[in-house]
């Protein structure tokens, strides 16, 4: 009984923190300022977090949904509150309340789509048994040693160990051509997906004692692949989406199933990335400005509600698109040479539109989603994903009560700490990367499974 009140009174100071406290530190002046868009952008807010503060409440590791709302929360409710009250953008143009209005409406109507997506995915069906990957501690250090070989190839075919705390544009630009993005992908990749599997190898393992014989290579391999994984995903010359998603893949992979974690962690992810976040670039750079956090969200980190205004305006001026968004995202494979008409990213023809000369601009799920559908048709898109991101969190939280290592075990915390980057779009830029991480997850389970002689061999071990 008293822990059931404690955990109640933790989830009522997590949404008061979020509703309150937070949005009265930020927007000093709201108060002043009130109009029907800031008070849908405040919705929003009270929305999203009263949405953290029952992720918490259940104590349940409900990570996809949570990391949803985050975005939601930060992006969508607490920036377009500063926009629109102080009247600043980072891109130039002028917005009058109904952009801003539409813009809410867009957002409301997505969020409550996906949540009743998530309730249709959450209920009960006949699930089919998961499989269970009996891992062999050898195969897990021999995958782990052919990942950091292949890291150390790209790593030369790149330029170098010298390139590798060099600018982005440098390490790019080290091999001509699309191939870049591959090397450097290879690069990092693998050597992140197999560290995670023996992380959750040795987590699991019954025998965690650092002299164990069956341990000793799994040590070794885990501290190499550290090192590769410091080196190869330095902040220095990589995207932050990227270091952060790694960051909190390990930080979600061992949050414990209770109030207390969860809402810490909660805190913990808000405030990285409403702080960490935005200020990383000026340690990078070496500025010293004094910037207030407020001003900070008028950067171009956070022009996702801005993006979505103009994405209106395209769509106002320009048609739908019906559709040929998301194809060119699902065929990003297919060269332009062979499809000279595969459409540009949504934030680049957004951005020309707007008339801004610099065109490389996020666009986030909402803009994707409206231009390509509409609200209606977005709307039902949300509740899709809702519904999807509902099955794999029970998958995943099945997983975990059974100790096991399987691909909803690996990928879904993986998805969780990426989908801050796949939620801010655009997605011709980031779904790429995630179907090469699901790819290397399916390719790694393959390797690390025993074949029927070692379960054979096992099995007379044991007798």
């Amino acid at each position: 009984m008293r822990t059931t009140q404690s955990n109640f009174f933790l989830g009522t100071v997590i949404f008061l923190i979020l509703s309150l406290l937070v949005p009265f530190l930020l927007v000093r002046g709201l108060y002043n300022q009130v109009n029907i868009a800031s008070l849908v952008m405040y919705l929003i807010i009270l929305y999203s977090a009263l949405r953290l503060s029952m992720i918490a409440l259940s104590g349940k590791i409900k990570l996809i949904e949570m990391s949803f709302y985050i975005f939601v929360y930060i992006f969508f409710g607490i920036v377009p509150l500063v926009q629109v009250t102080e009247n600043m953008y980072y891109w130039p143009g002028i917005y009058n309340n109904s952009q801003q209005l539409l813009s809410g409406l867009i957002i409301m109507s997505g969020i409550i789509a996906y949540d009743i997506g998530g309730l249709i995915g959450s209920k009960k069906t006949n699930q089919t048994k998961q499989e269970v990957i009996n891992v062999d501690y050898m195969k897990v250090f021999w995958l782990s040693i052919s990942s950091i070989c292949i890291c150390i190839l790209s790593i030369m075919l790149l330029g170098g160990f010298s390139n590798l705390f060099s600018t982005r544009e440098q390490l790019t630009q080290a091999v001509e051509g699309p191939t870049a993005t591959i090397f450097i992908s290879l690069m990092r990749i693998p050597i992140f997906i197999v560290l995670t599997i023996s992380l959750i190898y040795l987590k699991n393992s019954n025998n965690k004692h650092v002299l164990l014989k069956s341990n000793i290579p799994i040590y070794f391999s885990i501290a190499i692949l550290i090192v590769f994984n410091l080196l190869v995903s330095n902040p220095l010359s990589t995207a932050r989406f990227w270091f952060g998603t790694i960051a909190f893949t390990y930080l979600y992979f061992f949050v414990k199933k209770n109030t207390i974690s969860m809402s810490k962690l909660i805190i913990i992810v808000i405030t990285s990335i409403m702080i960490i976040f935005p200020y990383a670039d000026f340690f990078r750079y070496g500025s010293g400005q004094n910037i207030e956090l407020k001003n900070v969200f008028v950067s171009g980190d956070f022009d996702a509600f801005q993006q979505l205004m103009n994405t209106q305006n395209y769509v106002k001026e320009n048609g739908l698109k019906y559709g040929t968004q998301t194809l060119g995202t699902a065929l990003f494979f297919v060269p332009r040479s062979i499809w000279p008409e595969k459409p540009q990213g949504t934030g680049e023809i957004v951005a020309e539109s707007a008339g801004y000369t610099y065109t490389n601009l996020s666009a986030p799920i909402f803009a994707e989603f409206y231009i390509d559908f509409g609200i209606i048709g977005g709307a039902i898109l949300f509740c899709i994903y809702g519904y999807i991101s509902a099955k794999l969190q029970h998958k995943y939280l099945k997983t975990l009560k059974n100790k096991s290592i399987n691909f909803f075990g690996l990928f879904v915390p993986i998805l969780a700490a990426y989908q801050f980057f796949l939620l801010r779009g655009q997605f011709l830029s980031t779904a790429p990367a995630l179907l090469l991480i699901i790819l290397f997850i399916k390719i790694s389970l393959i390797l690390i499974k025993p074949n029927e002689r070692d379960i054979k061999n096992k099995y007379i071990r044991s007798k």
